[in-house]
């Protein structure tokens, strides 16, 4: 683990690095675009050698660039998790338990693998009794003689009851567990080398296509299309994987059962 982290370090700074020349960059062409003499006049500065010139206008690139980028940064991993946290405290299922025909919570693997990770503290493990099977059974109260079925009426309310309780509280353990197994994925996926590299770039080309929209705003010379398309695209991409994410980790529960399964059932604290 300590040589994975040793190697993670320098790949790391040198990816951020480079990548935050992409923001920079942009926004170094924008202003040239704006003024039309900047770099020729910068370069044309004779007490400064060549290479010195050079390493100026690497290093403003990379001040600029990391400047923006960590304003992206900020927006995505600081306020967006804020919306997500929102998000995920509307009380889930949008509906109670009981009004499921089926669950993820209902899983047979699942509640074995529950009652393997919490034992005695896991709720009694109750067939869950449908509102058509509720009506099924009373129906066939009806063949019973009458000073029987008041008495079979009760019993079948009292489980019907206790059905749904019990489905209630499985269906809290499952959203629990939902959460808890979703964050785990999302840290496993940082840690990932290929993760930092993907997301240096990704960070820094929104950065350079968020800059490179508004600037087209008040640039005219922006207004190109090799400009604004694949800047469009770059900020609709990510827009569209927001919603995906928050669609599949909030709204679809079914996505984390087999995770849930292995986390229960491998001991991780």
């Amino acid at each position: 683990m300590g040589v994975v982290q040793d190697f993670k370090l320098p790949v790391e700074r040198t990816v951020y690095f480079v990548a935050s020349l992409i923001p920079g960059g942009a926004a170094l062409a924008t202003y040239q675009s704006v003024s039309g003499t900047a770099i020729q006049w910068f370069f044309g500065i004779q007490f400064l050698g060549y290479r010195t010139k050079l390493g100026l206008l690497i290093f403003s690139a990379f001040v600029i660039g990391h400047t923006m980028t960590n304003f992206v940064r900020i927006l995505i991993d600081d306020l967006l998790p804020i919306l997500a946290e929102q998000v995920a405290k509307v009380p889930w299922p949008s509906k109670s338990s009981f009004e499921y025909e089926i669950g993820p919570w209902r899983s047979v693997e699942w509640r074995n693998a529950v009652r393997n990770r919490l034992g005695t503290s896991a709720p009694d493990d109750l067939r869950f009794m449908t509102l058509q099977m509720m009506d099924q059974e009373l129906a066939l109260v009806e063949s019973l003689p009458i000073d029987q079925q008041g008495a079979e009426r009760m019993r079948i309310l009292q489980e019907r009851t206790a059905s749904i309780l019990n489905d209630m509280e499985w269906s809290t353990l499952y959203s629990h567990y939902h959460h808890m197994v979703g964050q785990l994925n999302e840290s496993a996926r940082h840690d990932e080398v290929t993760t930092f590299i993907r997301d240096g770039f990704t960070y820094n080309f929104i950065a350079a296509s968020m800059y490179v929209l508004i600037s087209a705003l008040v640039v005219p010379a922006v207004r190109q299309w090799w400009c604004i398309l694949p800047a469009a695209a770059w900020v609709f991409g990510f827009v569209l994987f927001f919603v995906a994410a928050i669609r599949r980790v909030l709204a679809n529960k079914w996505s984390t059962l087999h995770d849930q399964v292995s986390y229960l059932l491998s001991g991780q604290i």
